[in-house]
């Protein structure tokens, strides 16, 4: 869990193998990941809370909610296999 300007933003693991693929990202990245994702209902950037993080073919998924209006958003990390 993390405080960022007075709301929390939690992570559930869905797979233990994509959660350690996450970690492995240097903290700087991950946070640039999280404050980067599009949301469709805002139609701006936005940062990413409440996410799972789930295994996909091309690396990792972040699958939550837009911190601002609470619409369902999602990140595609792109990994080497």
């Amino acid at each position: 869990m993390k405080e960022d300007d007075g709301a929390q933003e939690h992570a559930e693991i869905i797979s233990f193998g994509a959660a350690s693929r996450w970690m492995k990202i240097p903290q700087a990245d991950r946070d640039m990941l999280l404050n980067n994702v599009f949301c469709g209902h805002c139609g701006d950037v936005v940062t990413i809370v409440d996410y799972t993080i789930e295994p996909d073919k091309f690396g990792i998924v972040l699958q939550g909610k837009c911190k601002n209006c609470g619409h369902e958003v999602a990140r595609l990390v792109e990994m080497e296999s």
